[in-house]
């Protein structure tokens, strides 16, 4: 097997397991027998399952950011551009749903020199990347002059991570609608926060 095809390999199948374990529940062995490989190409490639868990959150972030980047620059109003950003943030949580998790935990609660530049990095290009579309809405008359885009930044990662987290309330609340409910609630959300930054006649 070619060591780069090993190690990726390794990482999707981390990742793929996050979608249906807890972050605690992954096992080196768990990741082998799922890639189908040999234990021992964890530890080499990686060190440990601390060293995979660091590499598979780092993957994820970098995809979190292509796929805001994307969303934030592709064409269209600052309205259009923020419908597109909640609903790429709503779906991708939800394809990752240990995603907020693994980031407080290893990320926002760490004190370690990882942590701390990765915290950095990752609050600063997302929340430029907002800044810039709310910027562009205000300077084309879309969205109100009074809008705290740092409270709204963290609104919406709130607003991303309770749909995942209180998933047992909604399947309460609308019961047998579990494959859509998360494009419902990217509607709403999106109507809401729409709403609320607008500019007033």
């Amino acid at each position: 097997m070619d060591e780069n095809v090993g190690r990726e390999k390794i990482i999707a199948t981390a990742i793929a397991l996050l979608r249906n374990h807890k972050p605690g529940e992954i096992t080196q062995n768990l990741v082998a027998s799922n890639a189908g490989v040999d234990p021992k190409l964890v530890r080499y490639y990686f060190g440990d399952l601390e060293g995979l868990m660091t590499t598979v959150l780092e993957r994820l972030i970098d995809g979190l950011g292509m796929v805001m980047s994307k969303a934030s620059t592709t064409g269209g109003t600052a309205t259009e551009r923020i419908r597109r950003r909640i609903r790429a943030l709503t779906n991708y949580v939800v394809a990752n749903p240990n995603l907020w998790e693994m980031i407080s935990d290893r990320v926002y609660a760490s004190k370690t020199d990882w942590a701390k530049n990765v915290r950095a990095e990752l609050t600063s290009s997302a929340y430029s990347r907002l800044q810039t579309v709310i910027e562009d809405g205000q300077r084309n008359g879309e969205f109100a002059e009074n809008i705290d885009t740092r409270f709204l930044y963290i609104a919406l990662i709130g607003l991303s991570e309770i749909f995942v987290t209180a998933r047992s309330i909604v399947d309460e609340l609308m019961p047998g609608r579990r494959t859509s409910t998360e494009n419902l609630y990217a509607d709403f959300i999106i109507d809401l926060v729409l709403r609320g930054i607008a500019k007033r006649p």
